[in-house]
């Protein structure tokens, strides 16, 4: 019985699983409800909807890529929006200080 051979749509792959199934499994259907799990899709989801969220408020979107440029730990959902204000913040004033530092160096030269 273990050695028909069914067709498929593709080359299936059978291997053993690391370690070898979980004890408190005894089924196919058991090891299938303890591998496949709806966090992962929810959390795609989730990161789906941040990201549309971003594009339309650039300030979010400047936020989420100075984070993920730095690989700075992401803010939790209810600290969100003093991070976008205060990294949005520090950037603009970054920006503010160099173009007077700037100005201030060319009117020294000129």
């Amino acid at each position: 019985m273990g050695d028909e051979v069914r067709e498929t749509s593709g080359p299936v792959i059978e291997a053993p699983l690391p370690g070898g199934p979980p004890e408190n499994a005894t089924s196919l259907s058991q090891l299938q409800s303890i591998f496949s799990k709806k966090r992962p899709l929810r959390a795609m989801r989730q990161s789906r909807q941040n990201v549309v969220a971003s594009i339309f408020n650039p300030f979010k979107q400047v936020t989420q890529s100075f984070i993920m440029t730095f690989g700075i730990t992401p803010p939790r959902p209810e600290q969100e929006l003093k991070a976008t204000i205060f990294i949005c913040t520090m950037l603009l004033g970054t920006v503010v200080l160099v173009i007077i530092l700037g100005l201030f160096v060319l009117r020294q030269i000129f």
